[in-house]
């Protein structure tokens, strides 16, 4: 079962969505093991490895997948598959004959039109509600709620973000229940400046704590590095500095974010995320500079842990990032990379 889930998270783990065109092509698969935290690459490295691919759900076909989560919730597992177009999918895997089910259906309200779509999303069973990252429009990102007690036909609106050249895309949940939310910058090439300026969300990793009764409402974390700042700067922000953060993974023991970043012209870039910490777009792409003239509300910004090289011209490279454990006595992190160009 877990080879088989492996396969198909490689399956569909991401899909480019092109400027003009989209493709779904897996052409590389990166596996990097960082022993050293803090450290950034000096050079642009790449280690192809050859993988191997089978059909784990024979039978079960996605259209343009964007996101997988597997839970399990008292000893039953299911599988929830995400579409570009809007459906969100339940695959029930512990049942002798398994059994795909449309859970949610937004496509008559989600627009795919250049980088938007439904783009991810984060189930929290022990509230049975489920939340969504998607465009509402052209431009404009949509954070909502789901739940169970409407049989997830109703839509409780929670962060309507506008505008959003970039979207961003990934819902987590920590262990303390706070939601992450990453969000693009506002416009091509950031012109406004809008990922180094705190007053707006947009270039942003956010986190904020769902209230557990009233699902359009939120509060801020207590540690949330704004949280009561007098600058107006937005309280819900816990990292900034970002193009396009389209996938991040939350360690589930240590809490550790690590993020990637998609490029502009020339690198693609992943970050381990520090809470208030500067990523440096739009005045860095990577470890190169873009555009030095932009301001910033800080001096300090933190560097990629790693950075690669585009691989077609024209087409930016997606990231998925997934922790896992290996080893008896320690734990070391890995990041299974996907690059879709």
């Amino acid at each position: 079962m877990k080879r088989r889930l492996i396969y198909l998270s490689i399956l569909i783990c991401l899909f480019l969505i092109g400027f003009k065109k989209r493709y779904l092509i897996a052409r590389h698969l990166t596996l990097i093991e960082q022993k050293t935290y803090g450290a950034v690459a000096d050079k642009i490295e790449s280690s192809d490895k050859n993988v191997t691919v089978e059909n784990a759900f024979p039978g079960f076909n996605f259209t343009q997948p964007t996101c997988m989560k597997l839970l399990t919730k008292n000893g039953l597992e299911t599988l929830y598959v995400s579409e570009l177009s809007g459906k969100l999918y339940s695959l029930d895997l512990t049942k002798g004959k398994r059994e795909k089910k449309l859970i949610v259906d937004i496509s008559s309200q989600n627009s795919t039109t250049d980088f938007g779509g439904l783009l991810g999303f984060e189930v929290q069973p022990d509230k049975n509600r489920i939340y969504l990252h998607y465009n509402s429009s052209k431009n404009v990102v949509q954070v909502s709620a789901f739940e169970t007690k409407t049989d997830f036909e109703k839509e409780h609106k929670i962060l309507t973000i506008n505008p959003t050249y970039h979207g961003g895309g990934t819902l987590a949940l920590d262990n303390a229940g706070n939601l992450f939310i990453s969000v693009g910058d506002s416009k091509r090439y950031d012109s406004d400046n809008s990922a180094q300026d705190l007053s707006k969300l947009q270039g942003k990793l956010l986190r904020i704590y769902p209230d557990s009764i009233v699902p359009t409402k939120y509060y801020i974390p207590k540690t949330n590095p704004f949280k009561n700042n007098h600058s107006g700067y937005r309280e819900e922000i816990y990292a900034y500095g970002f193009r396009n953060p389209f996938r991040y993974s939350i360690h589930p023991w240590t809490g550790e974010i690590y993020l990637g970043d998609v490029g502009e012209d020339h690198r693609e870039e992943i970050n381990r995320i520090q809470k208030g910490g500067n990523y440096g777009w739009k005045l860095f792409e990577g470890n190169r500079a873009f555009q030095q003239e932009a301001t910033s509300p800080t001096k300090k910004l933190h560097k990629p842990m790693y950075e690669y090289k585009h691989g077609l011209a024209g087409y930016s490279c997606y990231m998925r990032l997934s922790l896992f454990r290996t080893g008896s006595t320690h734990i070391k992190r890995k990041i299974n990379l996907c690059r879709l160009c």
